[in-house]
């Protein structure tokens, strides 16, 4: 299956950058042990990240769309993909820097799906919105929490 910047295509973008959600956040909390105030910041961000993911996936379903592989994912999640390998692999970066930076690109992705077609339908529409809005949610409260690290760190 091929997949572009039209209604599928965006669909299955979102899909797979909450799915690339749940593995950071997944990774977060095993790197940041011990700290309750990040962890249930993390578990929340997991679950908001499987919500949206299920909701996609019956929008897309419901267009008569299998949950297979896809081949080519689209242009959307390729721009998610290149701003996110930024900081793989780069021990000195932490983990909460990691995950506002990818939180910010997450936000920016919905906002293009939103700007790519105007072809999408209104219920897919008002999905991409809400989906957006917590997103902005979620990539503010990270902000906080990176702030004030960084401001206990320069203490």
């Amino acid at each position: 299956m091929k997949t572009g910047n039209g209604t599928m295509g965006i669909l299955e973008s979102l899909i797979l950058i909450n799915g690339d959600r749940i593995r950071m956040y997944q990774k977060a909390l095993k790197a940041i042990t011990g700290n309750s105030s990040y962890e249930s910041v993390f578990k929340r961000m997991i679950q908001q990240s499987i919500n949206n993911r299920h909701k996609l996936i019956g929008l897309r379903e419901g267009r008569g769309v299998e949950d297979n592989p896809i081949t080519d994912s689209g242009h959307i999640y390729k721009q998610w993909t290149n701003v996110k390998s930024k900081y793989k692999g780069n021990a000195a970066v932490s983990s909460l820097e990691i995950c506002e930076y990818n939180e910010q690109a997450a936000e920016a992705a919905y906002t293009k799906s939103l700007d790519l077609s105007i072809n999408l339908t209104q219920e897919i529409r008002e999905v991409i919105k809400l989906q957006k809005e917590e997103l902005k949610e979620s990539h503010d409260l990270i902000k906080i929490k990176w702030a004030v690290e960084k401001l206990l760190i320069s203490k």
